[in-house]
C-alpha cells in the first residue's frame, strides 16, 4: 500500500516538475513578446502649455514628469509636453545639443516642437497647426 502511495506521489511530483519546466520555457518567450513594445517616450504633463522664448519653442507650467523625463536640467531627444489644452512632441534642433531643458514642478521648455495633439482642432492652441512660430 505504502509503495503505490509513493509512486503515486513520485508521479504527481514528476508530472508537477515537467509542468513547470513547460512554463520556464514559456516565461523567455512572454519576456521577449513584453519587449518588442516600444517603451513610453518621456513625457511632462503640466497645467499650461504656451509657446515658448524662441520660435518653434513650447513652455509647459506645472508639470510633472513621467516615462524616464528628467526633473532637472537638459532633456536629450524626442519627448512630450501634454497639458488640457493638447500636446506636443519636442525634438533637438540643428543648433543646440539638447531638446529642451526641465525645471520642475516650475516649468519645461521644449526647443523643437510639433503639435499633437488638440482638442478642439488648431484654434485651441496659440500658434500654427503643425509648427508654430514664435508670435
Amino acid at each position: 500500500m505504502k509503495a503505490r502511495r509513493g509512486r503515486k506521489t513520485a508521479g504527481r511530483l514528476a508530472a508537477a516538475a515537467a509542468a513547470v519546466l513547460v512554463l520556464a520555457g514559456a516565461a523567455p518567450a512572454s519576456a521577449t513578446a513584453a519587449q518588442a513594445q516600444p517603451e513610453p517616450e518621456p513625457t511632462y504633463r503640466c497645467l499650461q502649455l504656451e509657446r515658448g522664448p524662441e520660435p518653434y519653442s513650447v513652455l509647459g507650467q506645472d508639470c510633472e514628469a513621467f516615462h524616464g523625463a528628467p526633473l532637472q536640467g537638459p532633456v536629450y531627444g524626442r519627448f512630450r509636453i501634454e497639458s488640457n489644452r493638447g500636446a506636443v512632441h519636442c525634438e533637438k534642433p540643428p543648433n543646440r545639443r539638447e531638446s529642451g531643458f526641465a525645471a520642475l514642478p516650475d516649468e519645461v521648455v521644449g526647443w523643437l516642437c510639433d503639435v499633437d495633439e488638440l482638442p478642439g482642432g488648431p484654434g485651441d492652441f496659440p500658434g500654427e497647426p503643425a509648427r508654430f512660430p514664435l508670435r
